[in-house]
């Protein structure tokens, strides 16, 4: 998909229609006395399995700046990575590591066990 040239209010309301939620923080807290801004996205059921179910947890992919022109480029990197993993991560629950990178969660349940099937459409 591309989110070129798309603000991130786009972003969010394109990844909402794919099944994601979002939220965003503006805060001076944490940011050395000035302003940064963060972004998440979320998803509770991965292909048709309940997150925590398998995982004890939802799906999350972040991403922050202290630099306020780049909540676009922030945002668009983070919607990136998630429908990346959405692709890539079939029969298994992604995280995002301590560096950013997409990698396999730890999973308490076995993907086929059908007591891991959501009831919600993916």
């Amino acid at each position: 998909m591309d989110l070129s040239n798309k603000t991130s209010m786009e972003i969010r309301l394109i990844m909402k229609d794919l099944g994601w939620s979002s939220h965003d923080k503006l805060t001076d807290m944490g940011w050395g006395g000035t302003y940064g801004y963060g972004i998440w996205f979320e998803k509770w059921v991965w292909h048709g399995r309940s997150t925590l179910k398998l995982t004890g947890d939802k799906v999350c992919f972040h991403r922050h700046t202290p630099n306020l022109s780049d909540i676009d480029s922030v945002a668009r990197v983070c919607a990136q990575q998630a429908l990346s993993a959405y692709a890539e991560y079939t029969d298994c629950i992604p995280c995002q590591d301590a560096k950013n990178a997409t990698c396999k969660a730890t999973m308490c349940q076995d993907w086929d066990d059908e007591r891991c099937l959501s009831k919600k459409n993916d």
